[in-house]
């Protein structure tokens, strides 16, 4: 394993909007910065983080990955932060990783199902 080790840390963005949101029947929004995230190096850290105007009632509490492939490994929320970070091993050419990052409302008891979008794009060997 190479000694430094690419990392891309994605911004989660959730608001509670009532309805029209894309989130727990429309009543959040989520977004994610940036929305897509192709990975191009082996080993690559992909860490989620929610950002700093979200209100501290969100939580990351737990994921889901749908990984045919096998190319996920060390997925984890960090007791300490509450970020969820996970690295890819970017061997499969071109695989769509499917994640569900869960996402807590403290006030509500709400869960909000935010999937960012992740892709294997490895390097020609």
């Amino acid at each position: 394993m190479p000694n430094e080790l690419e990392t891309t840390t994605v911004i989660l963005h959730i608001a509670y909007v009532g309805h029209g949101g894309n989130g727990a029947d429309g009543k959040y929004f989520y977004s994610y910065t940036p929305s897509f995230v192709p990975v191009y190096a082996k080993d690559t850290k992909i860490e989620y983080i929610l950002h700093d105007d979200s209100e501290t009632r969100y939580q990351i509490f737990d994921f889901a990955i749908n990984d045919p492939g096998d190319q996920i490994f060390d997925a984890q929320i960090d007791k300490q932060t509450g970020n969820f970070s996970m690295r890819n091993k970017c061997t499969e050419d071109h695989q769509l990783i499917l994640l569900s990052i869960l996402v807590k409302d403290t006030q509500t008891g709400a869960i909000i199902d935010c999937d960012p979008q992740v892709t294997n794009v490895p390097p020609p060997e």
